[in-house]
């Protein structure tokens, strides 16, 4: 049960005014309803990626603040109750939309209706799985700018691992990795203070007397966050996580369908809850009787028979014989035919480069018929389309890179994206403030451990071995975007205010484009610049707008 302080409403105040604005006060997934208005979700829904503080929690205070008017608030909690009295207003209302979904089957009408949903308290593995989705339009917690240090004592463990013989070194690991996380962040951050006392010294120096608090806040602020740059490489999928989303009702159908139909515990039952509270208090016809989320055992068997082929039967997966690749990797121009899409198909249940499975299919062309008829032979007209198979056009790249990459880099869903189950066989990144500010030792220890438990597990869950596999860890992922998205990509993604390993992709990616697109890349900024302590300017906003707004 979550409990909620206030020094201004009394419990029963609280449960009726939370009640208002959201389906549930205790449980950890909700919708927020349209009382509240948009500008004020959009504001407070931000906030997860600033914050580990609950939505409904930065509601209330809110409220308590008088950004809201609590006294009309009351009211219309008062007038709401009485409204919901009247059966026949909710007869009539159940009748008419009967009539157009049930009855007519005009299921498009879900596409005018939007949810807006709050996850709270689900691991980061879950989330992401959520948030590369399209047609969403979510917000997920930082790993740039929030200390993970006070939550990872309640890492997700997996239910299969938690009853079997791993259970043990599982947690102990997750408590190696957290240490480890809390000793280089410390390290890192005093590090990078010492390293850059002349710049600190230099601009308090040109800074005016009373604003001097204000530059001493942001600069230990923006060290800080330069800190969790290099120390979220030891964060985990497995670690709890938040976030704020929404979509069409379409959308959240299939998306429903797709998570319960996870090879992963946790996403069917966060799916599940999610499904039962629109049901019961949302959207009783849309998602009831006229309603295709269901868990596919069809789509679970297709997936499963997909990873046991590929791993069975490709000669460099039984090897564990992988091309070692540059961390960005053009894929050539390839004859569109069966055999490429099978490759499209296969790559997703692999953890080798795309080439390595595409010149595997053309050695095997039996490979082709098996994988095609695994894929769509048993497939039913709801089972949708296996989202790969549209690696055939647009411009189709490749990265092996570290999972922190991976989790910035996600929401550009204008394209197709593929990514491989996390591992650690192609070993990790070590950002160069680690090794600068004496935490190497500390950090390849962690590392180590994390890939000897990954190893034991993986045979007996190669899905549930990847809650415990690190950011810094490296993995596989294609893309095909069309060169309008590229453009978009590499002239946001170079910008210095972005993480380093997402601004090497974005420059690598701009400098293999222009062999193959050289009077296109001409027009294509790409920012090469870099800047010290970038964030110390957004700091020192910060904590100045504090100062005048007095907050």
């Amino acid at each position: 049960m979550i409990s909620y302080k206030s020094d201004k409403f009394t419990d029963e105040q609280i449960k009726d005014i939370l009640s208002y604005y959201v389906s549930n006060i205790d449980k950890p997934i909700f919708y927020v309803y349209d009382t509240l208005p948009d500008e004020q979700w959009a504001t407070l829904a931000w906030a997860y990626s600033r914050t580990h503080i609950w939505f409904r929690q930065r509601l209330l205070k809110a409220i308590e603040d008088d950004d809201f008017s609590a006294e009309e608030i009351l009211v219309a909690v008062k007038n709401d109750k009485e409204k919901k009295e009247d059966s026949k207003i909710q007869e009539k209302a159940r009748k008419f939309i009967q009539k157009w979904v049930q009855d007519y089957g005009h299921n498009s009408l879900k596409e005018l209706s939007h949810a807006r949903i709050c996850i709270e308290w689900v691991s980061d593995l879950v989330a992401s799985d959520i948030v590369w989705r399209r047609l969403t339009s979510p917000i997920v917690k930082s790993t740039r700018y929030i200390d993970w240090t006070n939550v990872l004592d309640n890492n997700f463990i997996d239910k299969d691992i938690a009853n079997s013989k791993y259970a043990e070194e599982y947690s102990q690991t997750l408590k190696d990795l957290h240490n480890a996380y809390i000793e280089c962040t410390e390290k890192v951050s005093k590090y990078v203070e010492e390293s850059n006392k002349d710049y600190f010294t230099e601009l308090m120096n040109e800074t005016p007397e009373d604003n001097k608090d204000v530059v001493k806040l942001g600069f230990k602020k923006a060290c800080k966050w330069k800190s969790f740059d290099a120390s979220r490489y030891l964060l985990v999928p497995s670690m709890p996580t938040s976030m704020a989303l929404s979509m069409n009702l379409r959308t959240l159908e299939y998306m429903i369908t797709r998570l319960l139909s996870s090879p992963l515990k946790e996403a069917n039952e966060v799916w599940q809850m999610l499904l039962d509270e629109w049901r019961e208090s949302v959207f009783p016809v849309f998602l009831w009787e006229k309603c295709h989320s269901k868990r596919d055992e069809n789509l679970i068997d297709i997936e499963n028979r997909l990873f046991d082929f590929v791993k069975n039967n490709f000669s460099f997966e039984k090897e564990e014989n992988f091309e070692v690749t540059d961390r960005v990797e053009m894929q050539p121009n390839r004859v569109l035919d069966d055999a490429y899409i099978t490759a499209s198909i296969a790559y997703k249940y692999s953890n080798w480069s795309f080439t390595q499975v595409y010149d595997e299919i053309k050695n095997n062309p039996d490979f082709v018929e098996k994988i095609m008829d695994i894929a769509y032979k048993d497939k039913d007209r709801f089972t949708p389309t296996l989202r790969e198979v549209e690696h055939s056009g647009s411009i189709t790249f490749e990265t092996l890179m570290d999972y922190g990459w991976y989790r910035d880099i996600h929401r550009h869903r204008m394209g197709t994206l593929t990514r491989q189950n996390s591992n650690t066989f192609h070993w990790y990144e070590t950002p160069s403030l680690v090794i600068e500010s004496g935490c190497e030792e500390i950090y390849q220890k962690a590392m180590k451990k994390a890939d000897i438990f990954y190893k034991k597990i993986y045979k007996d869950f190669p899905y549930q071995a990847q809650y415990i596999v690190p950011y810094a860890y490296k993995y596989r992922t294609m893309y095909s975007w069309n060169p309008r998205q590229i453009q978009y990509f590499v002239e946001l993604r170079s910008a210095p205010q972005g993480h380093e390993s997402y601004r090497e992709i974005a420059q690598e990616l701009h400098e293999k484009m222009a062999k193959k697109l050289p009077y296109f890349c001409k027009y294509i900024w790409c920012n090469r610049e870099e800047v010290k302590l970038w964030r110390l300017n957004q700091a020192i906003k910060y904590f100045k707008k504090k100062k005048d707004w007095k907050i």
